[in-house]
């Protein structure tokens, strides 16, 4: 059975039902998503004391381990938390997951959080406060954290935090053999991170990444040759490149440098758009990485990334997995 290893970002979502009124007086922008310190952080969470929410475990890296070891997956992952009482919920919720987790507790920075404002009618807000997971150290990650697993995927969100050592374990898991999965994450990141994508590229034998993504890459709409385009920039050294360009109601495109192919969406009734793309690669790994092909792979994702936008919620469950089955 192939091993995952997950490098990403221990993030627990505070999630807030508001107007886009009350999102631009936070001095926020519906539809976006931007990095913020711990003392803007803290503001706004004074702010919006009277408003009630949602606290959750998050972390798009989280999401897609959670529906690859809920399908029957064995994996693992390594994160870095505060010390703080957002630590402990990550912490419980992680005891709950059939997988093993090397948590690294930072004694200064907080636990990293999101603030999701969510409007209905509008779209969201998201503000991230990195804190302890700002920073990656080779030497906190246990030598067998990267030999027991034969595949290791990189949370595109990575990409933006302080320093690079994570892009050196990346390159090592390539040059010896693994697979190596990187996700794209989000457009800002493309456009913020160029130089660190185009490294993780290099060293990347699967790409998982939405149109939108893709597109800022390419600077294409097209995302047939988007998938061909970016599967010229993955590990030169791999015969067997892959690309998968995820576009929502227009299904999914799979492929590399010489053939894509694409996969129809499956109808569904949309509730919540969070997490689509989390549950999506972690079911297209689970079913790639047990040698099912990309396609057969990449329409038992679309199945499950159906499910569960048809909930609210951002993560994959028993129940979901359940009904797939």
């Amino acid at each position: 059975m192939a091993t995952l290893g997950v490098l990403g970002q221990a993030l627990v979502d505070l999630i807030y039902s508001v107007n886009s009124d009350q999102i631009a007086a936070l001095g926020l922008t519906v539809n976006s998503h931007q990095l913020i310190d711990t003392s803007k952080s803290s503001r706004i969470q004074n702010d919006l004391l009277s408003f009630p929410h949602a606290v959750v475990s998050g972390g798009s890296a989280l999401n897609s381990l959670v529906a690859y070891a809920l399908l029957g997956g064995k994996a693992g992952a390594f994160f870095r938390t505060g010390c703080d009482r957002f630590a402990d919920l990550f912490k419980h919720e992680l005891s709950l997951i059939n997988a093993r987790f090397v948590v690294k507790t930072d004694e200064v920075l907080p636990t990293g959080h999101s603030l999701i404002l969510s409007d209905p009618a509008q779209g969201r807000a998201m503000a991230t406060c990195l804190g302890a997971a700002d920073i990656f150290r080779r030497n906190e990650v246990p030598t067998d954290f990267f030999t027991n697993h034969e595949a290791l995927l990189l949370e595109g969100y990575m990409l933006a935090i302080s320093g690079s050592e994570f892009l050196d374990c990346f390159r090592d898991a390539n040059q010896s053999g693994k697979r190596t999965i990187c996700t794209l994450s989000a457009p800002w990141i493309v456009n913020s991170q160029r130089e660190k994508v185009l490294q993780a590229l290099a060293f990347s034998s699967v790409v998982i990444a939405n149109e939108e993504e893709a597109s800022a890459l390419t600077e294409s709409t097209n995302p047939v040759e988007n998938v061909k385009i970016i599967a010229g920039l993955l590990a030169k050294e791999r015969e067997d490149p892959l690309v998968v360009i995820t576009a929502g109601a227009n299904g999914s495109y799979v492929g590399s440098s010489n053939v894509v192919e694409h996969v129809p969406a499956a109808p569904t009734t949309v509730k919540d758009l969070t997490g689509a793309g989390d549950a999506f690669a972690g079911a297209f790994l689970f079913s790639f990485l047990h040698g099912k092909t990309p396609i057969f792979a990449a329409r038992e994702a679309t199945l499950l990334a159906s499910a569960v936008i048809s909930q609210i919620g951002a993560r994959a469950t028993p129940e979901i997995i359940r009904g797939k089955a």
